[in-house]
């Protein structure tokens, strides 16, 4: 009889331990529900405020979203980043209202604080509500510590094309030699492929290192150092790719107390899913 009672003890043990797992599965799937139609809906608000649909081209859609992101928002990691650094809708929201002060009083204007991955995030969220491919990007620096960056590349209808957009310094990338074709900006992999020197950031038709806009925070020269080592991450993985002459991966750097190649701080990276320049 002990023994049977164990049994079900057991039994309504781990009963209670699956209705608390399919609990917690339907409260995170309903949650991003919610967070998924908060951020249509202000998408669809920010489209129509800001007349986005004007634009004749997804080519005109994707720069202009590029820009909206970098002149409504501040690179400040701070407790106010903290406090609202994972809600897209509230940030999509405070950039919109931040879009509409600028045009009336400069002075006063509350900028959402955001950072690079933020800034990414934030242009992915936008997309997928209407239903335009796009992939984070993380490159590396090879100095101390492997400082990172972080933007996205979107699918460009107009061109069949990959195109690296970086919101934070506002800029995409064409060719050192580009001479008008193709159209497209470059993916992240043909940037890796030329390296630093062999490519330069635009500003809609405006290209070379150094260019400024007026709200443009750090020189692009900044970016150099990262264009030689990149992560995409797409639906199925992560795939590493690596200019070489840019980036010896065998090289060491600082990390916290102690020297590591670039595979020893980040393992996972460097992964039979790599693709290698020289």
């Amino acid at each position: 009889m002990k023994n049977v009672n164990s049994y079900k003890k057991l039994f309504v043990f781990f009963l209670v331990l699956v209705l608390l797992w399919l609990f917690f599965r339907a409260y995170i799937l309903i949650n991003r529900k919610l967070e998924s139609m908060q951020t249509e809906s202000e998408v669809k608000s920010l489209l129509i405020d800001l007349d986005f649909v004007k634009h004749a081209s997804t080519s005109d859609l994707l720069l202009s979203g590029r820009e909206f992101i970098h002149n409504n928002s501040r690179n400040v990691i701070d407790d106010e980043f903290w406090s609202y650094y994972q809600d897209h809708p509230r940030l999509i929201r405070m950039m919109k209202e931040a879009s509409i002060q600028r045009s009336s009083d400069k002075d006063r204007v509350q900028y959402p604080h955001m950072e690079c991955s933020t800034r990414a995030g934030v242009f992915q969220s936008i997309l997928r509500s209407i239903n335009i491919p796009s992939r984070i990007i993380t490159v590396y620096a090879p100095m101390d510590s492997y400082p990172s960056h972080v933007f996205i590349e979107i699918y460009n209808s107009d061109y069949d094309a990959w195109e690296v957009y970086d919101p934070s310094y506002d800029v995409s990338y064409r060719a050192t030699d580009y001479d008008g074709y193709p159209a497209a900006y470059l993916s992240i992999e043909e940037i890796v492929r030329l390296g630093p020197e062999g490519v330069n950031p635009c500003r809609r038709e405006r290209c070379g290192w150094g260019s400024q806009t007026d709200t443009l925070e750090t020189d692009s020269n900044d970016l150099k150092k990262y264009l030689s080592l990149a992560v995409r991450f797409d639906d199925d993985g992560s795939t590493t790719l690596i200019n070489r002459s840019g980036f010896d991966t065998e090289a060491l750097f600082v990390v916290g107390a102690e020297k590591k190649t670039f595979c020893e701080y980040r393992p996972h990276y460097c992964s039979s899913r790599s693709l290698y320049f020289e």
